[in-house]
């Protein structure tokens, strides 16, 4: 049995992708189905009527086997969660990085080339990771879609689509963030963008936002 806190419960293809930090190896670690592309449905996702949620720590089991080109894939042995309690904001700072994951080129900061990933190390391809900033900022995109943005060096920001439902339930009711913000990005599943592209990506998200106060 694996104990993870919980950092993210995200949108994945209606379903939902949840990931956190190994409480024993403080490892990400992000629980998949056999499904093709690991996600959750979201009933699995429910614990006694309410929704797994960052900051929840709970209880999971899950096998060696890893799927996906992610390295923090582990398959679940059974589906069945359980809420142990809940972590303070506090506990996670220590697992706040500073620097953007595999953002050694400006053209890697949007999204990230599926051929580089692959020619990585499993281990090295880590695609999970969180970021405490004072200046998180929302903007809805020409879709509709809420995006988030979070200050790089200098004038510029990195901006990537928000996929925690709850969040972006409060930013239709009116809800401004409230900073400071610890704010989980991931990795899409590979994709083109644009009709006639034959590279593959890998796209920045905002996976969850937990707002400090």
């Amino acid at each position: 049995m694996t104990q993870m806190i919980c950092l993210a419960n995200s949108r994945k293809n209606s379903d939902r992708c949840v990931a956190g930090i190994d409480k024993s190896t403080r490892l990400w670690v992000r629980p998949t189905t056999r499904l093709d592309d690991g996600r959750i449905p979201v009933k699995l996702c429910i614990i006694n009527g309410k929704p797994i949620r960052p900051l929840d720590a709970i209880d999971v089991s899950l096998t060696d086997e890893s799927p996906g080109y992610e390295c923090e894939n582990r398959v679940m042995f059974s589906t069945r969660w359980k809420r142990v309690g809940t972590v303070p904001y506090k506990e996670i700072q220590p697992f706040c990085e500073t620097e953007i994951l595999h953002s050694h080129r400006d053209d890697f900061l949007t999204a990230v080339p599926y051929n580089y990933l692959l020619q990585l190390p499993k281990p090295k391809r880590r695609t999970l990771q969180v970021i405490e900033t004072s200046d998180f900022r929302v903007v809805r995109n020409g879709k509709n879609k809420w995006r988030g943005s979070i200050p790089l060096d200098g004038s510029d920001r990195l901006f990537a689509t928000i996929t925690d439902p709850e969040f972006c339930q409060k930013l239709d009711t009116g809800h401004q963030p409230s900073n400071p913000c610890l704010v989980v990005f991931s990795f899409s599943q590979p994709w083109s963008q644009s009709y006639g592209e034959e590279e593959l990506r890998c796209y920045r998200l905002i996976a969850a936002v937990i707002e400090v106060h």
